[in-house]
């Protein structure tokens, strides 16, 4: 299980730098930089409801931004929630910009357990983030939902993305 995330990482790693040597341009809208790519992190406080207990989990994420106003994106991510079953999701994100600070995430996939490495699950997870626009970089408090057939979670946390 910890090789097929080693290459998940390695693949998402080198995905990025990839798209990052691509990069060549960004726009100004509304006093802000719109960066045509963003890579990100949330973490926080995750409560299980299935397992009442809370831990520690961190999502990490990239994105390419699309269209004129940069407000759609699409990237991949990974998320992976620390307690004794070691859940670890891989995602097609998809994300939008309703509102100047306001972004929301919806990302499907599947996740593993530690203890079932032969069997992944479909899993959905949701994030809302009020993010503050500093530079290139994007801060600012998050909360979020996953589902799967066995789980359901929620999460608040602070939210870091850096644009280019």
């Amino acid at each position: 299980m910890k090789t097929f995330r080693n290459i998940i990482l390695l693949i998402f790693v080198l995905t990025c730098v990839s798209f990052s040597v691509q990069a060549s341009f960004s726009e100004i809208k509304d006093g802000h930089i719109q960066f045509p790519y963003e890579i990100g992190v949330s973490n926080g406080i995750v409560y299980s409801f299935s397992e009442e207990q809370y831990a520690y989990g961190l999502h990490v994420y990239f994105i390419k931004k699309f269209g004129i106003s940069k407000k759609l994106g699409i990237g991949a991510g990974y998320e992976a929630i620390f307690d004794g079953h070691s859940h670890n999701t891989v995602c097609v994100l998809l994300h939008y910009t309703p509102f100047k600070h306001i972004s929301v995430n919806v990302a499907p996939g599947l996740v593993f357990l530690e203890s079932e490495p032969d069997k992944s699950r479909f899993a959905l997870h949701t994030e809302i983030l009020y993010e503050f626009h500093i530079g290139v970089f994007n801060i600012g408090p998050s909360i979020g939902a996953a589902f799967n057939p066995d789980d359901f979670h929620t999460s608040v946390g602070v939210h870091l993305a850096v644009g280019f």
